[in-house]
């Protein structure tokens, strides 16, 4: 049974894309003493790749295996039902790997207890198409050093948290909550630090993995942000 199989009868809900914010960062971490030093390395190992409801966990677990080449067949699978869970079964030596979010609380608590190590992912186009078999938003990204896990600038997965709409919703609705986060953007981060990163030069792009509202093109291009690659871009998620 896939996640979302039980939405809307099996038959799902069509859904448009208003705005991309900040991008999550994400990888397997391992505890730093046990010295595993890459993906590959986790053949034959515990690692939390069933995170029950918790899909997006999943996802990623599964993408970041497959980066490296592996399924779940090469891993001793453990199941979870909770991301903060899965970091925890590391944290207490019940599975040798989980997904980790860079700047997690959780993931600090792993930090103090016996150190936090991200893994990298390999970057080249081979290895991220694999990823993207699995969840065609995940991009590689280069993460700076000095957060918890992270030593060395590491390549690690991620893609853009996404505001959503269905083709249906009220276009007064959707043009109030896309000209609050515009005109608002700088009392953003006040609000929570996880906003931080939602800026309005982010808010179109091409990263898209859904095509965007005929709404949301409007308004952006009464905002002068709607370039051709952007429209290219559309074109090709509406063929797809």
């Amino acid at each position: 049974m896939t996640p979302f199989e039980g939405a809307n009868n099996g038959n799902g809900y069509e859904m448009r894309t208003l705005m991309l914010g900040s991008k999550i960062r994400l990888s397997l971490v391992t505890r730093e003493d046990d010295n595993i030093e890459s993906i590959s390395d986790l053949r034959g190992r515990r690692v939390v790749a069933d995170y029950g409801a918790f899909a997006g966990a999943t996802k990623t677990s599964l993408a970041a295996l497959a980066n490296a080449g592996l399924t779940t067949d090469d891993i001793r699978v453990v199941r979870v039902s909770s991301y903060p869970e899965g970091v925890r079964a590391v944290m207490e030596g019940r599975a040798d790997a989980a997904v980790g979010s860079v700047g997690s609380g959780i993931l600090q608590e792993l930090d103090a207890s016996s150190g936090a190590h991200l893994l990298p992912i390999d970057p080249s186009d081979e290895a991220m198409a694999r990823s993207q078999e699995v969840g065609p938003a995940f991009v590689s990204l280069l993460a700076s050093s000095g957060p918890v896990g992270i030593d060395v600038e590491t390549y690690v997965l991620s893609y853009a948290t996404t505001l959503y709409a269905r083709p249906d919703m009220d276009e007064d609705a959707i043009l109030g909550v896309m000209n609050a986060l515009w005109d608002n953007a700088d009392e953003l981060p006040g609000i929570t630090r996880t906003l931080s990163t939602w800026t309005p030069d982010g808010y179109a792009n091409t990263d898209a993995v859904i095509p965007y509202h005929d709404v949301a093109i409007e308004f952006y291009r009464e905002k002068g942000v709607w370039t051709d690659d952007l429209e290219a871009k559309q074109q090709e998620l509406l063929n797809n």
